[in-house]
């Protein structure tokens, strides 16, 4: 396997290319930094990126986004309301309970607590416990649907 390099600017620390070719000589004001195969791997999938300030690699940033977006992003838009209620109501009233169905509500009550205190966008949003297809599937198997 071809070993992939970082090149980046000395003076600047900011990246300048990422290659399995080098040239012979480098210019002076350039450094390369040969990767491991998970490093070059991260960073063609867009999990990692160069960070000029720390001259490191360091996950993505998150983009910043609101609870409504986040919730959206994840599977759980204004949709899932209707069906989390009424699986929710059949439970109580067959006397049953639903762990994965609890875990997410739970998760949503946070996120939305969260956002109706401060609505700003932000990216460090947690991911749920559970997803909405996998609560559902959870739900309607206590309730032997």
């Amino acid at each position: 396997m071809d070993t992939w390099n970082l090149v980046y600017d000395t003076a600047t620390g900011q990246g300048v290319s990422i290659g399995t070719v080098l040239a012979n000589p480098l210019p002076a004001n350039l450094t390369a930094l040969a990767l491991s195969e998970e490093q070059s791997t991260a960073i063609l999938g867009g999990a990692m990126v160069w960070d000029a300030a720390t001259l490191s690699l360091i996950p993505t940033p998150r983009p910043l986004v609101t609870a409504i977006q986040h919730l959206e992003s994840v599977g759980l838009g204004s949709d899932y309301q209707p069906t989390l209620i009424y699986l929710r109501i059949n439970l109580t009233a067959a006397n049953k309970s639903c762990t994965e169905l609890d875990a997410l509500e739970s998760y949503l009550q946070g996120v939305l607590a969260i956002f109706a205190q401060d609505q700003n966008p932000r990216n460090d949003w947690a991911m749920p416990p559970v997803t909405f297809d996998a609560a559902v599937i959870a739900a309607m198997s206590e309730l032997s649907f």
